[in-house]
């Protein structure tokens, strides 16, 4: 601080010996000398003011020195400003009223004041900091012995802080453990949820067991990566299974019985692996070189519908027996299980709408499914079509006299013995009550109306019961309509048979006629 008054009273007095000499001089070089000294020291005296802001011991002194500078240099520029406009005997007069010496009296004392408080600040900030100094050093020595005390606290103590901590540390690294195996078994799991559903999506859009074989071997193949296997179903008999589908390097049998797999027998997943005691499926025999097995019953409703059969021969890469290939096989077992369960529904509804539920045979409205493809493929190919439409004579009359149900026999035994003596190739349908219909592919009129006269011969030859009693036999009537004789539609075929069968019971029955 004493730099900074020293500075700006040696400032204030080059701005006042500049001044004096301007005016016996007049020379401009001294002009701009003042103006520039002027500058500086009131800068000084800006730069002591900024720093006696903070409130000191020495503020006030300094104040008093700073406002008896800029007084000084307020008269200096006044009597600078007449200098410089013209009135130099003003300006002179004005130095000598305002003579210099009361200004430097006045600094030297109020400097004296100005030091001699900044040795009064000194000395009371040394005391301060030889207080301060003790204080640190009584504070030191209590905190080396508080330091001292605490090292001793702590080799005498930790053992049973750290043995709790070693318990908590091996109680945490078997929760992460367990928690890393947790997210490992959710992410396989979710894995495996992802894979079954993309595969459920195709099981269920199977529409046919073509379809399903199609469909299962490729996809069972990449749920079950390693294995080898089969996909078996149940025949209608119930007696033996049939494969339906194989993947894999294995050679599976084409057919097997139910009393062939442990699985079915106990009605749930059987495994067999090389050292363990339980026997491995007779339909498996061949698997020559194969470490585990694994057979699971296709379940859906509560019935048994098939067999699912995974091999595998290499157990370090999959062991059947393991937990999570065993879940992940009983989920795909129970869609598949649901897949065929859908198909042979949806072929049981599709069955009923197109059979009569009496005879077996197929019913008008499939009749009108079937002649309109077969009709279109004659006409395509330019090949002969005939439709035959016979009943039997005076049926209203045997139901009158043996009763209903012995008229049901009768239509059955009818229309399986039509159906099974006629080829391959006809289709034979059931058009309402007694009355049947057959129509002949690629046969012309000669040979169809042969046909059915030997139809007609054999079913007057039958012989009928019911409950154990005798009926008596029973003769058809039969027209004959050709498709090259018809205007070409179901509808025209069908009235053209129809009038040709009443042709036939004009003529006294058991006999066929061909429409005109």
């Amino acid at each position: 601080m004493r730099e900074k008054i020293f500075a700006a009273i040696s400032h204030t007095v080059l701005v006042e010996n500049i001044q004096q000499r301007y005016i016996m001089t007049g020379d401009p070089m001294d002009a701009a000398q003042y103006q520039s000294a002027r500058h500086d020291a009131y800068d000084n005296i800006s730069d002591i003011r900024t720093v006696t802001q903070a409130k000191t011991a020495t503020s006030k002194q300094i104040d008093q020195v700073t406002s008896v500078l800029e007084s000084r240099l307020t008269e200096i520029d006044e009597a600078m400003t007449l200098a410089t406009s013209g009135k130099k005997a003003a300006a002179i007069d004005l130095i000598q009223k305002s003579t210099s010496r009361q200004f430097m009296e006045k600094r030297k004392a109020l400097v004296a004041g100005v030091i001699s408080a900044e040795q009064g600040q000194t000395t009371y900030l040394e005391n301060e900091y030889a207080s301060a100094l003790k204080q640190a050093t009584v504070s030191f020595t209590l905190f080396i012995l508080e330091a001292v005390v605490v090292g001793i606290l702590l080799f005498v103590l930790p053992r049973r802080e750290l043995r709790k901590q070693q318990r908590t540390s091996e109680q945490l690294a078997t929760y992460a453990k367990d928690l890393d195996q947790s997210m490992a078994d959710l992410t396989r799991e979710r894995n495996e949820v992802s894979r079954l559903n993309k595969a459920s999506n195709y099981l269920q859009s199977c529409n046919s067991f073509a379809e399903l074989t199609e469909v299962a071997a490729p996809l069972l193949g990449r749920l079950f990566d390693g294995s080898a296997g089969a996909l078996h179903t149940f025949a209608p008999s119930r007696n033996q299974l049939d494969t339906l589908v194989t993947w894999g390097d294995i050679e599976f049998t084409p057919y097997l019985t139910p009393q062939q797999c442990w699985g079915l027998r106990l009605g749930q997943a059987h495994v067999h692996h090389e050292n363990s005691p339980t026997p491995i499926c007779r339909h498996l025999d061949s698997c020559n070189g194969a470490n585990e097995t694994l057979c699971l019953p296709l379940i859906a409703h509560g019935e048994t519908l098939g067999l699912l059969s995974l091999v595998y021969q290499n157990t370090q890469a999959v062991q059947a027996s393991s937990p999570d290939l065993m879940r992940f096989a009983e989920m795909v077992s129970h869609q598949i299980g649901l897949t065929i369960a859908n198909i042979r529904l949806r072929d049981s509804l599709n069955e009923q709408s197109i059979r009569d539920p009496l005879t077996g045979l197929f019913n008008r409205r499939y009749l009108d499914i079937v002649a309109e493809k077969e009709i279109s493929k004659a006409l395509r190919h330019n090949r002969p079509l005939g439709l035959v439409m016979f009943d039997i004579d005076h049926f209203k009359k045997f139901n009158d006299l043996h009763g209903h149900l012995a008229g049901d026999t009768t239509l059955i035994a009818v229309a399986k013995f039509a159906q099974t003596h006629l080829r391959e190739t006809d289709w034979v349908f059931r058009f309402g009550g007694e009355e049947f219909m057959v129509l002949m592919t690629e046969t012309q009129s000669k040979d169809a109306l042969a046909r059915i006269d030997q139809l007609r011969e054999a079913i007057s030859q039958l012989t009928f019961s019911h409950e154990g009693v005798g009926l008596p036999n029973v003769t058809i009537s039969a027209g004959l309509a050709m498709l090259e004789d018809t205007p070409r539609t179901t509808q025209a075929l069908i009235e053209a048979a129809d009038t040709a069968l009443y042709k036939a019971k004009q003529a006294g029955r058991n006999c066929v006629k061909l429409a005109a």
